[in-house]
């Protein structure tokens, strides 16, 4: 049932001061419970920056979207002159299919050995679906490599857009 303007001027009056700071109360509180738990909206630049901050975003960005997060570990190169890992890898749940989330954080497109690398862990796993998640973009290669897996591929764009599905501005 729907108040007209008049009706909420009577109640408010008819409350009293008491009764109008419980109204903004409920309010506020129910505008905090609909919001999501814990991280705040993932700060892009953090992400690109700091690997356990991509780590914290992405594992608050599937839990919403979701998932359960089953684990994760994060990848160290191989390469002496890489000195942050930039690559996370998520065992995820959804039901009872069992994912597993390759998370890239870059500035610099991924490639098709990136795809080649990803292919072969997934083999190694029991998920039975695969994702490729990246602050950059995917390189036409990666794309070309990709196409005919059982990978789902996510660039910067789509996961800006569910961060401001999760998070609206």
């Amino acid at each position: 049932m729907a108040l007209s303007d008049d009706q909420w001027v009577f109640l408010t009056v008819g409350l009293g001061g008491g009764g109008v700071l419980l109204v903004i109360i409920g309010y506020i509180a129910l505008r905090i419970v609909s919001r999501p738990r814990g991280l705040r909206r993932p700060d892009f630049s953090l992400m690109l920056a700091d690997t356990q901050y991509y780590r914290k975003a992405l594992h608050a960005i599937f839990k919403e979207r979701g998932y359960k997060v089953t684990g994760h570990a994060i990848l160290k190169d191989t390469d002496p002159t890489v000195r942050e890992p930039y690559e996370i890898v998520f065992s995820l749940r959804k039901g009872s299919e069992l994912y597993c989330a390759f998370c890239v954080r870059l500035v610099v497109p991924v490639t098709s050995d990136v795809i080649s690398r990803y292919e072969k862990a997934l083999h190694t796993t029991r998920a039975t679906h695969g994702m490729i998640v990246t602050t950059s973009t995917f390189s036409f290669a990666a794309l070309e490599r990709a196409k005919g897996l059982p990978i789902e591929l996510y660039d910067c764009g789509s996961l800006q857009k569910w961060i401001d599905h999760i998070w609206p501005a």
